[in-house]
């Protein structure tokens, strides 16, 4: 993909990326520089090598974070967003 001069931020999962195993092998894929996840991150996170990487929506009940075993990280005061790395 060709190189360019600004600040790329994606939501949800990147152009070119399998959703759980991150980029597919000969195939472009865009790169955002930082990445907000919105509920949980998704597999492919895992995967990103950008600047930043946040969380964003606090509104996942306990009872569904239990049964899907979310591991999900504090929020602060009253954010909606919190940084992952």
């Amino acid at each position: 993909m060709r190189r360019c001069s600004f600040l790329a931020i994606q939501t949800f999962s990147f152009s070119g990326w399998d959703v759980e195993n991150g980029p597919i092998n000969g195939q472009p894929a865009f790169s955002p520089d930082v990445l907000i996840s919105l509920t949980a991150p998704k597999l492919c996170a895992k995967h990103f090598q950008g600047r930043a990487h946040y969380l964003g929506g606090r509104f996942v009940p306990e009872a569904l974070a239990a049964k899907y075993h979310l591991q999900l990280p504090e929020y602060p005061g009253t954010e909606c967003i919190v940084k992952l790395s």
